[in-house]
């Protein structure tokens, strides 16, 4: 393990921000702790419940966050202060989360096996092969689908793959033309399928959301190669996954702890970083403020000492703090406040503020126009570039006229 700073030289959790007591027996009894860390995850969840919980708040903000709370530890921290009720509900939704762990396990394999048979790689993103890697059991994260990642030049041949198992693409669900496709290539980075026999969704990515190209081209370079019940597939670097979580959370705004309970783990774990890798490999690929927000977090919320290049690169990056607090106000939202009006603004505002460079000119063609258009409004691609001058009446059809039928 990398030496830890023993001094705190971060700043605290901004007085404002009070998380309820039972919150914080979410954060404590949430992430997986490494045996380094088992008493000191015990000391938390015992310091949360010297007072009342409220046993119904806690386990909405299970149910909010999506997460799975390890039951066992919970009633052998607590006794008889955690109610059979309550120990019974998250017994019943560790069950329902490891059936269908076990059912996407099976589909994960014969879809890597399907690739590795056409000589296509695949990189499987988050879901059960990260908790996997990070926990080395496929059933400790709620995953609802598959996402995999495939290099650009294969993404003709993954789609073919998919359709040839069974799956219907669900997005693009339209006709693609050559213009069309083009389009969507340059300005998405996935496609959706389904199906129903299995009950199963796969995300097939060709690129990752706000990643350069030549950044993701990168990212394959900092794979190894592992194998699981015989399929032989890719997975990151611990200095690649490090970076990887902390820009899915952070474009998120850690709305879900779910995704904070990763990163913690895996700094807390006797992992072979390399620090001067991750660092640079976070400034080449504007990450640096994901990294360091994301550490500020992991030190707020779980109480964990960050590894002194950490506590550098935070002291660096002067608007991580502010980031932290937004995003630990987003955390505090209810299910449906996550999406009013406000707090979309907030997140616009957010997100130009998370990354140092500007968005890309690809991001503003997404804003002046959506593949909605490309099945309601189907132009020939002769008379493709009408779709752009059009765009302000079909925006107002689509909200207004449509929705309002």
């Amino acid at each position: 393990m990398v030496d830890q700073n023993p001094g705190n030289t971060l700043p605290p959790l901004p007085s404002r921000l009070q998380l309820s007591p039972e919150f914080r027996l979410l954060l404590a009894s949430t992430w997986i702790a490494p045996a380094g860390y088992v008493q000191h995850q015990a000391d938390q969840i015992e310091a949360t419940c010297r007072g009342d919980i409220n046993w119904d708040l806690f386990l909405s903000l299970v149910a909010r966050h999506r997460v799975l709370v390890p039951h066992d530890v919970l009633r052998r921290q607590l006794g008889s202060r955690l109610p059979d009720r309550v120990y019974e509900h998250l017994t019943a939704r560790r069950i329902k989360a490891c059936r269908a762990s076990l059912r996407h396990s099976v589909e994960m394999v014969r879809c890597i096996k399907a690739f590795d048979a056409q000589g296509v790689d695949v990189l499987a993103l988050k879901g059960i092969m990260l908790s996997m890697q990070l926990y080395g059991d496929q059933t400790m994260r709620i995953t609802r689908d598959l996402d995999l990642l495939v290099r650009p030049e294969c993404l003709e041949a993954g789609d073919r793959i998919l359709q040839e198992q069974g799956y219907k693409r669900t997005f693009p669900d339209f006709e693609l033309t050559p213009r069309r496709q083009k389009w969507v290539l340059q300005n998405g980075h996935h496609y959706c399928y389904y199906t129903a026999d299995r009950q199963q969704l796969i995300e097939l990515h060709w690129r990752l959301a706000q990643w350069r190209t030549e950044h993701v081209a990168e990212l394959w370079n900092n794979c190894r190669r592992a194998s699981w019940l015989g399929a032989s597939f890719l997975n990151m670097n611990d200095d690649a996954l490090l970076l990887f979580l902390c820009d899915h959370g952070a474009k998120h705004r850690w709305t879900r702890i779910k995704w904070l309970n990763d990163v913690a783990s895996l700094i807390a774990q006797d992992r072979s970083f390399s620090w001067p890798n991750a660092r640079a490999m976070a400034d080449r690929f504007d990450l640096s403020l994901p990294l360091a927000q994301a550490g500020i977090l992991v030190n707020w919320i779980y109480k964990i000492p960050l590894p002194a290049p950490l506590i550098d690169l935070t002291a660096r990056e002067s608007r991580a703090v502010s980031l932290a607090a937004q995003a630990v106000d987003a955390m505090l939202l209810s299910e449906d406040g996550q999406f009013t009006r406000i707090e979309n603004v907030k997140g616009v505002v957010y997100s130009t503020r998370i990354r140092k460079k500007r968005l890309r000119a690809a991001s503003l063609r997404s804003c002046m126009l959506s593949t909605d258009e490309f099945k309601e409004f189907p132009l020939p691609d002769r008379l493709f570039w009408l779709y752009f001058p059009l765009r302000p009446l079909l925006w107002f059809y689509h909200h207004y006229i449509k929705s309002g039928a």
